[in-house]
This record gives C-alpha cells, structure tokens and sequence, in this order.
C-alpha cells in the first residue's frame, strides 16, 4: 500500500547523527543511496528493481539473471564462446540502459571465465558498448571455488594463502604494541573482514 511505502520511506531517509568520544554530530540528511543498517533498504531496493528484473528475464531467456540486493549477476553455459558473448552481451548492455534511466550509477563490474583469454575478449566487448569490466579468475566473495579444471582453484587458494600470512604478519607486529591486537586472529569465514573492521 502507498501509505505504508511513504511511511517507510520517512524513516528510511531520516536525518542521522554520529556519535564519537561524546560528541555528536549535525543532522546528516540521507540524499542517495542505500542506507547501511536500516531494516527496510533491501525490501525498497527490490521494489526500485523488480519490474526491470521480470523484463530482463522474460526478455534474456539464454542469461541466467540472478539478484542478490543490489547486486545483478548473469551467466550461461553454451557450446562456444561465441554464443556465451551473444548471450550476455545484449543483456548488459539492456541491464546498463534500465539502470541510467533510473538515474543509477552503474560501479566497475567483474567478467569471468574459465580462462583469462575469454574474460579478456568478454571485457573487450563490453568496452566497445562504453561498459567497463575488469577481467577476473578469482572469486571477489568470501567462500570456496568448486570447478572441474585445476588451474583456477590452484591459483584461488594461493592468492588466499598470500593474504592470510600478510594478514598474520601485520597482526604480529600490531601485536608487540598491543597485546589485545592478538584477537585480531580468527580461524573463521571471515578473518579479512574481521581484520578491516578492527
């Protein structure tokens, strides 16, 4: 009901202040984008999206659309890489104009392939439309790569392996100047995370 949307909304773009050391700040008024925190912006976001959505899929039946928040991904398994491009392609670029005209920025986005040539030639192609992706064989998501090659979860795992001992590394020496830096140090999904919060 409009009623309750409006009602919401009024809550949503609220006035907030920041509070540090006793100090409190002016009202900060909430002018674009998602407000971090607040129950109701997944729920406003799927509204903004959801007509846009049903028409990409009805319209991209060979990209397999998915959403997650505000985040819109698409994929296919085809034969060549050929068809994969004209499946995709054409749908980026609708996806692009849908989100302008709804006056939404679109961010750097992420190509992916199972081989860095094809993540490159898939770039290139949405370059030529004024798109840009960057080429990546990595996963940018907390979680573990399950693929039939080798090379891919290889290369994943020592990136991974990489930043967990650069991360230990800072820890230890953060750790001489404070021994409660030692906590920093988590075994779970999400050790980065935790890092970058502390």
């Amino acid at each position: 009901p409009a009623d309750l949307v409006t009602l919401g909304l009024q809550q949503h773009l609220a006035p907030r202040l920041l509070q540090a050391e006793g100090y409190t700040s002016q009202p900060i008024e909430i002018s674009r984008g998602i407000l971090q925190g607040c129950g109701l912006s997944v729920a406003f976001t799927r509204m903004l999206l959801l007509r846009d959505v049903h028409a990409l899929v009805s319209t991209h039946k060979d990209a397999n659309v998915s959403v997650y928040v505000d985040d819109t991904s698409a994929d296919a398994s085809t034969v060549s890489f050929k068809d994969t491009e004209e499946a995709l392609v054409p749908f980026t670029i609708d996806f692009a104009n849908r989100m302008r005209r709804k006056g939404l920025k679109l961010t750097k986005g992420f190509v992916m392939s199972n081989t860095r040539k094809r993540s490159i030639l898939l770039a290139k192609s949405l370059a030529r439309e004024q798109l840009t992706y960057v080429p990546s064989l990595s996963s940018r998501d907390v979680g573990v790569s399950c693929t039939a090659g080798v090379s891919r979860p290889k290369q994943l795992l020592c990136e991974r392996l990489k930043k967990v001992k650069k991360r230990i590394l800072k820890i230890k020496s953060i750790a001489r100047i404070s021994r409660s830096a030692k906590k920093l140090y988590t075994a779970s999904a999400f050790p980065a995370a935790t890092f970058g919060h502390e």
